[in-house]
């Protein structure tokens, strides 16, 4: 067999590469790099800092959580399911976070805790979902035109620490929901 004229590399070589391009990516983009950081033991992978836009992101969401599960307790807003914890309780979108403004998606009417198959194999129940939302004396129309007013905004940091404040002091105000859905 004829011989390429190229050696093989080894996966240390391959990595190193990597690191490297990885680092001039990051000096493109206007940061400072310390070539230490670069340097990786054995079988790690570089990893990207997150954000501090991501980081308050993650916070709102959570913030979220904790809102409708002590407003409207574990139990699935739009099946029988009850008491749920852990993966199977999720917070579920009534207008879908993938056709949803930034700030719907974070939007405390916009959001119920459901259970996995009503949120990830039914595609949210949304007849259900909408009927429920009525009962509450949510006004599904105002919900979804508020949607298409607020889509395609710009949401800098501001908007969001402005959020994570307004929902801290909303959680402590919070009285949890005793009547059954």
């Amino acid at each position: 067999m004829k011989s390429s004229g190229f050696r093989k590399q080894s996966q240390d070589e391959i990595k190193q590469k990597q690191a490297i391009k990885f680092a001039r990516n990051i000096e493109s983009e206007g940061s400072q790099i310390n070539s230490k950081a670069l340097e990786t033991p054995k079988g790690k992978k570089l990893r990207k800092k997150k954000s501090n836009l991501a980081k308050l992101k993650k916070q709102l969401w959570q913030l979220c959580r904790e809102i409708q599960i002590k407003k409207y307790g574990s139990d699935c807003y739009t099946c029988p399911s009850k008491n749920l914890e852990g993966s199977s309780r999720h917070l579920g979108h009534f207008i879908p976070s993938s056709v949803c403004s930034t700030a719907m998606r974070y939007d405390l009417d916009n959001l119920r805790v459901q259970c996995y198959s009503c949120n990830i194999h039914k595609s949210g129940n949304w007849l259900a979902y909408e009927r429920h939302l009525i009962q509450d004396g949510i006004d599904v129309q105002e919900l979804k035109d508020r949607n298409e007013k607020t889509k395609g905004g710009m949401f800098r940091e501001e908007w969001y620490k402005e959020q994570i404040t307004k929902y801290q002091s909303l959680l402590s105000t919070t009285t949890p929901n005793t009547t059954p859905t």
